[in-house]
């Protein structure tokens, strides 16, 4: 799992798998088949910043280099806005995942006090 930006975090995989990104794209085709995959040059841009990927690229390119689509911080981001949208989840189940998430940054932020004021 990556904390970087897609374009960080694919560059990493790809060095990390010892991909080129014809190889990936050539992967991405096998793992969408029928479907065609995602060409060299597109993999190249997102690696470079020059394109934005859609969740269904992050999680094409996730599946065909062997990782979860999590492995990619914007799929992750993605997924808690979704549980926090109550027109998806409804609003019950919104706001308790908001309360929940609450709760976290309350308890981050009273461990962060307590460091500050006993060290």
């Amino acid at each position: 799992m990556s904390n970087l930006p897609a374009p960080e975090a694919l560059r990493a995989l790809i060095a990390e798998r010892r991909l080129s990104n014809r190889k990936l794209a050539r992967l991405t085709d096998e793992v969408n088949a029928p479907a065609r995959g995602l060409s060299p040059g597109h993999i190249g841009n997102i690696a470079r910043g020059a394109d934005r990927p859609s969740l269904a690229a992050l999680a094409l390119i996730a599946r065909a280099a062997g990782v979860a689509p999590s492995y990619f911080v914007e799929h992750r981001l993605w997924n808690a806005r979704s549980r926090l949208d109550e027109r998806v989840v409804g609003v019950e189940e919104a706001l308790a995942a908001f309360n929940r998430v609450q709760a976290l940054l309350d308890l981050e932020e009273a461990a962060a006090e307590a460091q500050r004021r006993f060290g």
